[in-house]
């Protein structure tokens, strides 16, 4: 039984998952934004506010955490922290959206563009 599974499996295996899901949000804090399916999209999101809240306070820790996400990625926790760390500071929460865009032609799949706020 799945009783309170959050994660969505994706069609991937457990590594295939994780390696998609540590790409993606990787592309979304270079970029600022990404257009992926909404499934893939929606299963990003704690991650990525996970990854700004971290951000906010920058010490070692928190720094080797982040840099440990992107698979040791200098320039991807660097900007974790300096952009966006800085630019969240007051939020509390809710940095990034996702926009239903419709379907894509070749196969049908529901696309979503995901980005900071």
């Amino acid at each position: 039984m799945r009783h309170q599974l959050r994660k969505a499996k994706l069609s991937r295996s457990t590594k295939q998952r994780f390696a998609l899901w540590h790409g993606l949000c990787r592309s979304l804090v270079m970029h600022g934004k990404i257009v992926t399916t909404y499934a893939k999209a929606k299963s990003i999101v704690p991650f990525v506010e996970k990854l700004v809240s971290k951000g906010k306070n920058y010490d070692l820790s928190a720094y080797r955490s982040v840099l440990s996400f992107f698979r040791g990625d200098e320039v991807a926790s660097k900007k974790i922290f300096d952009d966006y760390g800085q630019k969240y500071q007051e939020r509390s929460g809710g940095y990034v959206k996702v926009i239903k865009l419709g379907r894509r032609k070749g196969d049908s799949a529901e696309e979503a563009c995901i980005m900071f706020v």
